[in-house]
């Protein structure tokens, strides 16, 4: 596939917006914090006593780490794709500080972007709590995935052709979601799909 500067097809709108598919290399491993560690860290905080520790049910642990689109369908941080793009410039010559604020990705009413593609399915893993405590992780694999997002830009700070560069490198490090290349890990990798620039208008 050509790079992402070399691709014809690439162009700015007037508005400095544009939308991008990325299709998932490998699988997506979603994370989303559980609502009762919520609850749990919020009773902490405040004081109030909390309850012993539950029997753990793997599969309302893993349904419960799938984020949800506005319209309640699969959903997946858009924010996470901006971190990513801010760590793969590293590799290149725009420093992070700059890159951090020279474009946004743009989610939906609650942050997040549509997962189009298969259906979730439990992975379970080992890990440990804070690098101490042994656990099973319960959590949801996309094995195929696409993702359209769409980014705002400013013109006179970078252009669609800086953008989409860290794009492509974010798909191959650091990855997006859970136990990605970033860390240590094989998922999460994607690449910018094939014919799929497009106009946007907000």
């Amino acid at each position: 596939m050509a790079q992402a500067n070399e691709n014809p097809k690439v162009y700015a709108t007037k508005s400095g917006v544009f939308a991008i598919t990325v299709k998932g290399k490998t699988p997506l491993l979603v994370n989303k914090i559980l609502d009762k560690d919520l609850d749990q860290m919020e009773a902490k905080q405040q004081g109030r006593k909390v309850g012993g520790k539950e029997p753990r049910d793997p599969e309302s642990e893993w349904l419960g780490h799938l984020h949800k689109t506005a319209s309640g369908g699969h959903g997946f941080p858009a924010i996470a794709f901006k971190k990513a793009m801010v760590r793969a410039a590293k590799s290149t010559d725009m420093a992070m500080t700059d890159a951090r604020a020279a474009f946004q990705v743009i989610g939906d009413g609650e942050g997040m972007l549509e997962i189009r593609g298969s259906e979730p399915t439990m992975r379970r893993d080992f890990g440990k709590l804070q690098g101490r405590t042994g656990t099973v992780f319960y959590r949801p694999m996309f094995r195929g995935w696409e993702i359209t997002l769409s980014i705002e830009f400013d013109p006179e700070f970078t252009t669609t052709e800086q953008v989409l560069n860290l794009l492509q490198k974010a798909g191959s490090y650091p990855g997006v979601g859970a136990w990605r290349p970033e860390c240590s890990g094989p998922f999460g990798t994607f690449t910018i799909k094939e014919d799929a620039w497009a106009r946007h208008t907000l």
